[in-house]
């Protein structure tokens, strides 16, 4: 269905069906921008890895991480969950205007900064 659509909207050379790949990194490596339309995520670990790998992500704005990922300069990829228009325009702003995705967007979740506030809440509790 979806690649009837791509098709019919004549986006044949816009836009790759890739279907599954075990490993996800050098399509999100060589991309502009990535996207991720969950209604629900835990961590959003998809959307730190993009940032680690340099690249911007418009990720709706579901329950349960994306905007504690994306925040403060980094909200703006933010979409409203389920608005399809918002997500299109989030995409088209971003493509136009891309944002330098740096260390300090993703600092916080590396294995070592992570490792200390365990160590602090550990700390707490014993």
């Amino acid at each position: 269905k979806i690649e009837k659509m791509i098709k019919d909207m004549n986006l044949t050379k816009k836009v790759t069906v890739a279907g599954f790949y075990p490993n996800p990194y050098p399509w999100m490596k060589n991309s502009i921008l990535n996207v991720l339309t969950s209604d629900y995520e835990g961590f959003g670990r998809v959307i730190v890895e993009s940032l680690i790998l340099k690249k911007p992500i418009i990720s709706t704005d579901c329950p349960y991480g994306p905007n504690e990922i994306l925040s403060g300069e980094l909200s703006n990829l933010l979409a409203k969950k389920g608005d399809i228009e918002d997500i299109a325009k989030k995409i088209k702003y971003n493509l136009e205007n891309p944002i330098e995705i740096k260390e300090k967007h993703y600092e916080k979740f590396r294995a070592e900064n992570i490792a200390k506030e365990y160590i602090k809440l550990a700390k707490n509790y014993l």
